[in-house]
């Protein structure tokens, strides 16, 4: 085994088992501590889930009533419940939005939560608008319990190797900065790959490092997973890692992308929805039969969509974040319904398919509406190997397209035939050759875009 891989294995070992012990009240004894506490309740039974979910949330929404200038005045004004008998009546508690964030912040904050004590945060903006917030200690503790749950739904444990093809989380660290972060990786036995720097030369030297690392776990915004694997797919390399699971998260991902990770990486895939506000939401078990939500954290409801789909909008509550409380958040997310259950035999619900954002959808001027996750699977044999769709107000539609190695003239023919097939002549299409296509700030590929969105979520959350 190479040093790179060794050391660091060394290190989490002690740093794992010796660090909560010897420092109990410390941050990371405090996670090991929520982390056991919360340990297999996904087994409990249904029933048992939801009553731990009816506590939670009726303590949040008295907390909430008492303590939230926000959400007093919805409770002066009899637009709020302080407490609910059963999880269906949550309607009654008027939906967050993006637009109430912005406009409300401050009075969103709990009274008993000094601000300068918390976290202020932000959404990534993908389109433009960010959403800033703010989150406290404990919130991040839970947050934290439940990536390591996360984890173990993928086969891995809590100091398994990971190699994360992630966004960067400054653009000029300090010398300071930067030392703090490789003692980090160190002992925490991971491998940190910018995915804003990913041309030819930096995926050769990626595909070095990961080749000595040899992770267990390859965990990535699903692009940059994709720029990896195509990579590997036109030089025909078997890579050695990752050793047991790759866990796609950030971005929409659909079956074609599965179909070729699992193909080239030769290990199940395993995808995780969550977002910068949230944190975790969702993750696959290993029967792959949707998303199981974790109810520790937070509570998820469906409600109708976008008009001319089937598709529902998400809704989530944050049972543990009692600083800025979420409550009904409509987190601009669309999901294929209804919440269902999983035959692994866990109590937490599944959310069968979480299909992309609520700017992901290509409105037509009839009113209809094309999911996102369509272009996928009519440009999957067409020799492309990155592409973006933006469609503009006037409904007209941008392609930018980057190609593979090797792209026949009848591939592009194919290509055109079925774009036209479901866009009509009603929309016009231009088509752009480019070397690439920018990510957004966050390093994220956005591969569609609608100026055209007319359900008043002008942000995209993150699915991180």
């Amino acid at each position: 085994m190479h040093l790179t891989a060794i050391l660091p294995r060394m290190a989490s070992g002690v740093y794992y088992s010796v660090w909560p012990k010897v420092r109990p009240n410390g941050y990371l004894g405090q996670v090991t501590a929520a982390s056991r506490r919360r340990a297999r309740r996904e087994w409990n039974t249904p029933a048992q889930v939801q009553m731990r979910q009816m506590d939670k949330l009726n303590t949040l929404l008295a907390h909430a009533v008492t303590r939230v200038p926000y959400y007093c005045q919805l409770a002066h004004e009899g637009k709020m419940p302080t407490r609910v008998e059963k999880l269906t009546d949550l309607d009654q508690v008027p939906v967050l939005t993006k637009e109430i964030i912005r406009s409300e912040n401050e009075n969103l904050l709990a009274e008993d939560y000094p601000k300068q004590q918390l976290r202020k945060l932000a959404t990534g903006g993908s389109t433009g608008q960010p959403v800033h917030f703010y989150s406290d200690q404990d919130a991040l503790l839970y947050k934290n319990a439940a990536e390591s749950w996360s984890a173990t739904m993928a086969g891995l444990r809590r100091g398994s190797s990971m190699a994360m093809l992630w966004g960067a989380g400054e653009f000029e660290p300090s010398s300071r900065q930067r030392l703090r972060e490789r003692f980090e990786l160190l002992i925490t036995n991971r491998m940190f790959i910018d995915c804003f720097k990913m041309t030819e030369a930096d995926l050769e030297r990626a595909h070095q490092h990961l080749s000595r690392f040899r992770p267990e776990g390859l965990l990535g915004y699903t692009s940059a997973l994709m720029r990896l694997a195509r990579f590997l797919q036109d030089r025909r390399i078997r890579p050695n890692y990752p050793r047991k699971t790759v866990i796609s998260a950030a971005e929409t991902l659909d079956e074609v992308s599965r179909e070729i990770l699992r193909n080239i990486f030769n290990t199940p895939v395993f995808n995780r929805y969550g977002s910068r506000e949230m944190g975790l939401i969702a993750v696959e078990c290993e029967r792959h039969q949707g998303l199981h939500i974790d109810c520790e954290n937070v509570l998820v409801e469906l409600e109708d969509g976008p008009e001319e789909t089937p598709l529902q909008r998400i809704l989530v509550t944050k049972l543990t974040q009692f600083s800025m409380p979420f409550i009904r958040y409509d987190i601009g997310d669309l999901a294929e319904g209804p919440i269902s259950s999983c035959d692994c035999g866990r109590g937490y619900p599944v959310l069968k398919r979480v299909v992309g954002r609520v700017t992901e959808m290509i409105r037509m001027p009839d009113g209809a509406c094309l999911p996102g996750e369509l272009f996928p699977h009519l440009l999957k044999d067409c020799g492309i190997a990155e592409y973006q769709v933006t469609q503009a107000e006037d409904y007209s539609v941008e392609v930018l397209l980057v190609r593979a190695l090797q792209q026949t003239a009848q591939q592009e023919a194919l290509m055109r035939r079925g774009i036209a097939q479901y866009l009509g002549e009603k929309v016009e299409v231009t088509y752009h050759y480019v070397d690439r296509i920018e990510r957004s700030a966050t390093g994220k590929l956005l591969p569609v875009i609608s100026h055209v969105c007319n359900s008043g979520s002008a942000t995209t959350a993150d699915m991180g």
